[in-house]
């Protein structure tokens, strides 16, 4: 593979995201380049490579470009990074690096820790090594350096910048080969800034032999009723290969392709097993088993309170600080709506929610809502959060939330720890679980979609986000049910931006000391319960469960006529 970039287009099979593009001047000789960042502060760009060799598994690699770093601020920043990796984004990348492949960041900014100039080597997300250089050896002026950057097939690599050893034989501890691999450059400035530009891109990338084998199995699902869900595979090497998927044990007609994308599904198919078998001539591999879940999962039917916002004004019982503030246009269909945040830097708000129980303890609840997360900069910023807590300040707060309660972080920005984008659980001021997703799983453009945040009666949450299960029945430790706790949502903007609006809120609690009492009265049985608005559901079986709503109920009794079969029955609220 070789880009020269001159004709100042983006090469084939390539992709940039950010502030990143090509140019046909600039480069060597002024000739076309790939501009990773100008000396323009608070840009974040990457240029992604799609895999090399058909995605086959590759096991050694040599890497050569020219780099230019300079022309920036007296004192540069940030950096840039490059990456072999099977997961990383189709969106911007730091000097940090993404992705748990290979990441060689050259780091030109020293935040305060002592930590540069360096040029680090990381494997699976960690830093195996790092080699701390003056910052003269990683300033090129307004020439380019050349850059050789060689994975063996023992695991252990070379690193050359400007002619200077950087690293020889070093070990890549825990190194397997990379099927999928893609290959990128990411590059990003701050407060100060650097023309960071690559050219004369050269890879070699070399492939695996060997009998045919899975190298990235199937996992499990789970999927909200009435969606679908994509199980898939990577071999080794996908040349010749052929497929069948099974359903249950039982071969899925037409299911031929290293990806399967289920039907619409239903409570009915959930613990439905899926396996894959790939095939060439003289060689098969059967994939691990996996298990599809199907939940339901949704807004409360009955609400102990709803704000649309199309009054245009603060809801009684609530405040709003900081940038906050209520609208009557900019929501769903135009409607009325909460702005938490505009696309306008150094803002950060929340909107508060009085306690709703009267400071009884709460051990359940559901909180649903619509969000907007985009219209700002191409690089967007920072997040918003969800908290809930009985220690929850007046005042504004950001993406990382606030209170000692239950914490929910939608993180839209990688600070440059490789901590973002990402949707986090904490509680108590520890983190619970983190996910990563690609900047485009939490942006949603000019639209809203579904927030459902789900704490059930015995200490686990579930989070939906825009249809997709994030999180479901994660433990919480040490929960306990909250008294006088408030509600909040906070969201934060800095040196780069984004619109992030809230409609439609929906809330729904439980009290503690809410039951479920079955007895018989002659024929029948009698079930009751002692929450108010709870929904009474129903399954002929726990495993797996299908949960139904018991319809015509009035009140909170219910009396039915026992048919012999074994009944199961829940409130949910």
């Amino acid at each position: 593979m070789n880009f020269d970039f001159n004709n100042g287009a983006v090469p084939t099979n390539a992709a940039l995201f950010g502030n990143t593009m090509v140019t046909a001047n600039g480069g060597t000789s002024d000739s076309g380049v790939l501009r990773l960042t100008e000396a323009v502060n608070n840009e974040q760009g990457a240029f992604i490579i799609q895999p090399l060799e058909g995605g086959a598994e590759i096991n050694a690699f040599t890497a050569f470009f020219k780099a230019r770093v300079g022309g920036g601020t007296a004192t540069p920043a940030d950096g840039f990074s490059f990456n072999f990796a099977n997961d990383l984004p189709n969106g911007p990348i730091s000097e940090e690096g993404a992705g748990t492949g290979l990441t060689v960041a050259f780091d030109i900014y020293d935040n305060g820790a002592g930590e540069a100039p360096a040029i680090d080597l990381k494997y699976g997300g960690n830093t195996l090594v790092s080699q701390k250089v003056p910052i003269t050896l990683l300033d090129t002026g307004d020439g380019f350096a050349d850059v050789i950057i060689r994975l063996e097939a023992d695991g252990t690599v070379d690193v050359v910048y400007k002619d200077t050893i950087v690293y020889y034989n070093q070990p890549v501890t825990g190194f397997a080969p990379i099927t999928n691999g893609r290959f990128g450059f990411g590059g990003r400035t701050g407060g100060l800034n650097e023309n960071q530009f690559v050219d004369d891109l050269r890879i070699q990338a070399f492939k695996t032999t060997g009998p045919l084998k899975i190298t990235q199995q199937p996992v499990n699902a789970v999927v909200l009723v009435g969606k679908q869900t994509t199980f898939s595979i990577q071999v080794n090497d996908p040349a010749g290969v052929t497929y069948q998927w099974f359903s249950n044990s039982v071969a899925i007609a037409g299911a031929t392709a290293a990806s399967f994308t289920t039907p619409v599904v239903t409570l009915v198919n959930s613990g439905t097993k899926y396996k894959v078998q790939a095939s060439r001539p003289g060689s098969n591999d059967t994939s691990t088993e996996v298990t599809l879940t199907v939940v339901q999962i949704e807004p409360p039917a009955s609400p102990k309170v709803t704000f649309d916002f199309n009054a245009g004004a603060v809801p009684v019982n609530t405040a709003v600080f900081g940038s906050a503030m209520v609208t009557a246009n900019g929501g769903v269909n135009d409607s009325g709506v909460l702005r938490l945040t505009e696309a306008v830097n150094g803002q950060q708000g929340a909107f508060i929610i009085s306690d709703l129980d009267a400071r009884a303890p709460v051990s359940g609840m559901i909180f649903a809502f619509k969000v907007r997360v985009g219209g700002g900069t191409a690089t967007p910023a920072d997040g918003f959060s969800f908290s809930w807590a009985n220690d929850l300040a007046d005042g504004a707060f950001g993406e990382d939330g606030a209170g000692g309660g239950l914490t929910v972080s939608f993180d839209i920005y990688d600070n440059g720890g490789g901590e973002a984008p990402a949707i986090d659980v904490r509680f108590a001021g520890s983190d619970v679980a983190s996910k990563k997703f690609p900047i485009s799983f939490l942006e949603t453009g000019d639209a809203f979609v579904d927030v459902i945040v789900r704490l059930n009666v015995g200490g686990t949450v579930d989070v939906v986000y825009n249809g997709n299960v994030v999180y479901y029945n994660l433990p919480i430790p040490g929960f306990a049910a909250i008294a006088g706790g408030r509600y909040g949502l906070g969201a934060r903007t800095g040196g780069l931006n984004e619109n992030q609006f809230v409609d439609d809120i929906k809330i729904a609690t439980t009290v503690s000391g809410s039951s479920l009492t079955v007895r018989q009265q002659g024929g029948n049985v009698v079930i009751s319960w002692t929450a108010a608005g709870a929904t009474l559901e129903t399954s002929t079986s726990l495993s797996p469960a299908a949960w139904t709503t018991v319809t015509g109920i009035t009140g909170s009794s219910y009396t039915t006529t026992p048919t012999g079969r074994a009944a199961y029955y829940r409130l949910r609220q």
